[in-house]
């Protein structure tokens, strides 16, 4: 929302934007298929609404009723390729949404350090704006990887993201 302010968002010419983690490394040139009202998005396994957010996505988002949480798809901001006027009307929302999460006991219980990935979810949802899901768009690879996941690791992903599966216990087995 901030940099939104300034003279260097506003330099900014191009249309779309990618939004990115410091720890991502692009794989491959990272087609646009994104386009005005549906941005693309990196599917998170772990962030599937279900009817135990209801009430917690509900007091966020009171319009969406007891089964808004239906309406949230499993996605957050990061990686993203976003219209820039789309990332204009989502800022606020976002914000907004995911400092009442942090502020709300059970919310922040329950969701944790993805919190503010619920805050964007549930802003997208809010103001209707849809993504395009992409399960392929970054790995996680590591330790704990599987043979499914690593398959065609060279083209099949956009971007490798160097998360928390790069930890290891001192005898060499991976952490859980």
């Amino acid at each position: 929302v901030q940099f939104m302010k300034t003279a260097q968002y506003k330099a900014i010419k191009e249309d779309f934007l990618y939004i990115a983690e410091t720890d991502h490394i692009m794989m491959h040139p990272l087609p646009n298929k994104a386009e005005l009202g549906s941005p693309m998005a990196y599917v998170f396994g772990y962030m599937g609404p279900n009817p135990n957010h209801a009430k917690v996505i509900e007091t966020v988002w009171p319009e969406g009723g007891p089964s808004g949480y239906r309406g949230v798809q499993p996605i957050g901001p990061s990686p993203v390729v976003i219209h820039k006027s789309d990332l204009e009307r989502i800022a606020h929302p976002w914000h907004d949404i995911a400092v009442s999460l942090k502020t709300n006991r059970e919310a922040d219980s329950m969701l944790g350090w993805v919190i503010e990935m619920w805050g964007y979810s549930v802003a997208a949802a809010k103001i209707g704006l849809r993504h395009q899901e992409f399960p392929d768009f970054q790995v996680e690879p590591g330790g704990l990887s599987t043979a499914s996941q690593l398959r065609n690791f060279e083209t099949r992903y956009w971007l490798f993201h160097y998360t928390y599966q790069f930890e290891y216990m001192l005898d060499g087995t991976a952490c859980r």
